[in-house]
């Protein structure tokens, strides 16, 4: 169990209020292709609004699809928006 820690800092502009923001990893390849999936949150405040984000997520490196292939993230927003990513820092603990 290697792991990496991944903090994202991003802020995203909804173009309809009460969108519902939500961020997962795709990991692995080919048919071996699996995601981790979370909701971030429910935009309320109004459109046109930025909404800053920064969040934090550990990954166990447990098999080898995981360990020697890409990891994608991915954000996904339920109407049109903007997103600007302002840094992702990644970390490896070594077990």
């Amino acid at each position: 169990g290697d792991e990496l820690t991944i903090r994202n800092n991003y802020t995203i502009t909804p173009s309809v209020n009460f969108s519902t923001l939500e961020f997962r990893y795709q990991m692995g390849t080919g048919a071996s292709t699996y995601t981790q999936e979370k909701t971030i949150a429910i935009l309320g405040l109004g459109a046109g609004v930025a909404y800053p984000d920064t969040s934090t997520d550990c990954i166990t490196l447990r098999d080898a699809n995981t360990r020697n292939n890409p990891i994608v993230l991915q954000v996904r927003c339920s109407s049109a928006a903007g997103l600007i990513n302002l840094s992702t820092k990644v970390s490896l603990r070594r077990r």
